[in-house]
């Protein structure tokens, strides 16, 4: 449940307790094992300003100005900071400004506008860090998390990871987030893996060939009957 909504039913499911020795998300792979996933923190940033007549700017508080240094410092800064971050299966952390709102009409002066950022991560650049980042170049503007996922990299040569690579068409690292990233950050082994491809999700035309469900079932039996 909520698997859209960064694993909501996933996280409830680990707190209530639930442990295993490993874990199978099943997400469209082309029947590669996904061992490693970034992580994603989704933000808002909030500049409040003062509301007054747009004919007489100086009785307010423009809150898309308040806003500005923090956008440059996204292009400028945390942006090229955050791609120099790399991880060695993973590559680069990356930040992007996907919304910007403010403004209630073009003769008033806006008391609000809000920022929505998403970020990804990795093991070696975490969601506190890139968090913590973000609040220090905000300075002192409102930041509100929306979302949380963290990542992991498994090791290629874990054995539930080979098990599983013996019936798989290989191995790959990905940049999305599953509910894998949620059981593996509750001690749970866990690698995204299973018939279709990615590219088909989320699409009007959303799809699954025959031939790649009999492939992925006949994947999946052979990893839980194997010795």
């Amino acid at each position: 449940v909520g698997e859209e909504e960064l694993s909501v039913g996933a996280s409830a499911l680990c707190a209530a307790g639930f442990r295993a020795d490993f874990a199978v998300a099943l997400e469209p792979t082309e029947l590669r094992v996904v061992h490693a996933c970034k992580g994603v923190i989704r933000l808002w940033v909030e500049a409040q300003g003062r509301a007054a007549h747009g004919a007489t700017p100086e009785a307010g508080v423009n809150a898309i100005y308040q806003l500005l240094p923090f956008l440059r410092a996204c292009t400028d800064t945390l942006a090229p900071d955050f791609a120099a971050r790399r991880h060695p299966v993973l590559g680069p952390a990356s930040l992007n400004v996907g919304l910007v709102q403010g403004g209630r009409g073009l003769n008033v002066v806006p008391d609000l506008c809000t920022v929505g950022l998403d970020l990804r991560t990795h093991p070696n650049f975490s969601n506190d860090s890139a968090l913590a980042a973000v609040e220090r170049a905000a300075n002192g503007l409102r930041v509100a998390v929306h979302g949380n996922g963290p990542s992991f990299a498994l090791a290629t040569d874990h054995p539930w990871v080979k098990r599983l690579a013996r019936h798989a068409a290989g191995l790959t690292p990905v940049p999305w987030v599953s509910d894998a990233n949620i059981l593996n950050a509750h001690g749970i082994p866990a690698v995204a893996f299973g018939p279709g491809s990615i590219a088909q999700a989320h699409t009007a035309d959303e799809f699954i060939a025959l031939d790649s469900l009999e492939a992925g079932a006949r994947a999946l039996a052979g990893f839980l009957t194997a010795s």
